[in-house]
């Protein structure tokens, strides 16, 4: 998860400092940046890459190895099972383009006003 949690930081930076370069943005979306990286951070990708750890070095986390390596042969033997499983992983990512200005006019909502459970509005580099 570490590396998956990087680019999703990095693809997310960058939009925001598009948003700035094109005037879409004003500086102020770097602090809501880190606000949402640093929580998806400490809610996902830090207990998974722990559990991800213990799962596969802690002896004590043998059953836990053993169902991971089933659903992993499942999601090999089963296709769809298997898509659904692989997007989960959008779930680290956050569109900062849905706060440009020409998409708040769009939509009629202000930066504030906006908010999604999981970030994901797939429309650009971070979240496509």
């Amino acid at each position: 998860m570490g590396l998956t949690g990087g680019f999703a930081d990095v693809g997310s930076l960058y939009d925001c400092f598009t948003g700035i370069h094109l005037d879409e943005l004003d500086e102020s979306i770097l602090d809501k940046y880190s606000e949402i990286r640093i929580k998806i951070w400490r809610e996902m990708i830090d207990p998974m890459s722990r559990e991800n750890f213990h799962r596969l070095w802690d002896p004590a986390h043998e059953e836990k190895r053993k169902e991971f390596f089933k659903m992993c042969e499942k999601a090999s033997d089963d296709p769809v099972w298997g898509k659904s499983i692989a997007e989960t992983i959008h779930q680290v990512r956050h569109d900062f383009t849905q706060y440009f200005k020409s998409k708040q006019k769009q939509s009629g909502k202000a930066m504030g006003d906006m908010a999604t459970s999981n970030g994901v509005l797939a429309e650009n580099s971070a979240a496509a």
